[in-house]
């Protein structure tokens, strides 16, 4: 029998590569007919009705196993979908008479994270079904949690991580009011996002482009300004033979000279060599209360206002290493005239708001990327911040939000990063 519907909040890890994103889908569904999400609408703090919540009564036992039968043949791998499962399994085989539904375990996240995004601070919240205790179990329940009949939260750990896969585990456990929601209570989310890359390299042999010599003897004590401009033209010229002379691993190395197969699994590893000497500022610049219209996925821009404040937007350099194999060191010496190999940077993106937008920070990362390699201008941050100077003509007028023009414009600008490198690490409340 069951006494109320008590609540609990786990913290979850799960390496996202086998993943289809977090949210269960519709192949996933315990029934026919259930909805694809149980989740809360943002624009309030009020729990959506679905059809789900006033129907589920209505259907029989019986169908909802052949449901179940039937939709397991074309199941979409999901981390809440092995969740609800292994919660589902645990209660059945463990306590009798418990028939528990998924859609009574009312599961919710965080966060529901993209197809291959990982994660090691996911929160999740979900109910369960009080268990009836006799009286000389009395002493025991009150080292349980809130005396619900489940045991110790390491208990519950252990009971629901052994019906887990090993891509997914639960970390910690404890109880919650029933009224807590994960992603409405949110203060702060952390993303991190960890890219390795080539540092980019120019080579010393460069051409250079000799002065005439002066054959007639002529007095050049004197210079005039024209001979000047030359000057600094030739230099400029200079310059930029010298720019386009790249490392040949810069040039050519590509992304499997880079990895190793102790790589983890959370990593970019990317194809280009980029040119790091302004990444600080780049990212600096990038974070504040901005319009981040053009960092929002296409199909989401018009939802919502898409101002906010990113409180964080900063790099940390985890290693660097030198080339080491001994080929491409004779190869250097021989072409380059003593120019070091360029450097493996392995770097960590930290990004921290209250909330993001879809694909807000691997776009963000993408862009980033984009500056670093050469495709996109440093310039170019306030037009995809939508930062306009107020001109005669605009003066007095606020339309509130910015042209959709404007944003199709400068959105392609920006490209997203993989999912493979980005994960939710923390999130605060």
């Amino acid at each position: 029998t069951f006494k109320g519907m008590p609540s609990f909040k786990i913290m979850v890890e799960y390496d996202g590569s086998l993943f289809n994103g977090f949210q269960r889908q519709m192949a996933t569904s315990a029934y026919q007919g259930e909805t694809r999400n149980n989740d809360y609408d943002n624009s309030d703090n009020q729990p959506t009705t679905t059809a789900t919540n006033c129907s589920r009564n209505h259907i029989s036992t019986k169908k909802r196993k052949r449901s179940a039968k039937d939709s397991s043949k074309n199941k979409v791998r999901t981390v809440q979908g092995c969740l609800e499962d292994a919660l589902v399994k645990w209660m059945s085989t463990t306590f009798k008479d418990c028939n528990i539904t998924i859609p009574e375990l009312r599961l919710r996240c965080a966060g529901r994270t993209d197809k291959g995004v990982h994660a090691t601070g996911q929160i999740v919240a979900f109910d369960l079904p009080k268990q009836q205790e006799e009286e000389e179990e009395e002493e025991s329940s009150k080292k349980s949690l809130d005396g619900c009949g489940y045991g110790s939260s390491w208990q519950l750990q252990r009971a629901i991580n052994s019906r887990l896969p090993s891509d997914i585990a639960i970390r910690h456990v404890s109880s919650c009011s029933s009224t807590f929601e994960p992603r409405q209570c949110v203060k702060q989310k952390t993303y991190t996002y960890r890219l390795r890359y080539r540092r980019k390299v120019w080579m010393n042999t460069s051409t250079t482009i000799k002065k005439e010599e002066n054959p007639n003897n002529i007095d050049t004590k004197h210079i005039s300004n024209k001979n000047q401009n030359k000057e600094e033209e030739q230099q400029q010229q200079q310059q930029h033979s010298e720019q386009q002379q790249l490392h040949p691993l810069c040039d050519g190395g590509g992304p499997q000279t880079l990895r190793s197969p102790h790589d983890p699994s959370c990593l970019w590893i990317c194809p280009w060599s980029l040119d790091d000497r302004n990444l600080d500022s780049i990212c600096n610049e990038l974070q504040g209360t901005h319009d981040y219209s053009c960092f929002v996925h296409k199909s989401d821009r018009s939802k919502k206002d898409n101002t906010i404040y990113l409180q964080n937007f900063h790099v940390e350099y985890i290693q660097q290493q030198q080339q080491e194999t001994l080929s491409y060191a004779e190869e250097d010496n021989k072409i380059n005239s003593g120019t070091p190999p360029p450097a493996i940077v392995d770097v960590q993106f930290i990004v921290q708001a209250n909330g993001f937008r879809r694909s807000m920070v691997r776009n963000l990362v993408g862009f980033v990327v984009d500056i670093m390699r050469g495709q996109v201008s440093q310039q170019d941050i306030p037009k995809v911040l939508l930062l306009k100077k107020s001109s005669p003509s605009t003066e007095g007028k606020d339309d509130g939000k910015s042209n959709d023009e404007d944003v199709a414009m400068m959105s392609k600008l920006v490209h997203s990063a993989p999912a493979s490198g980005l994960c939710l690490s923390k999130v605060t409340y």
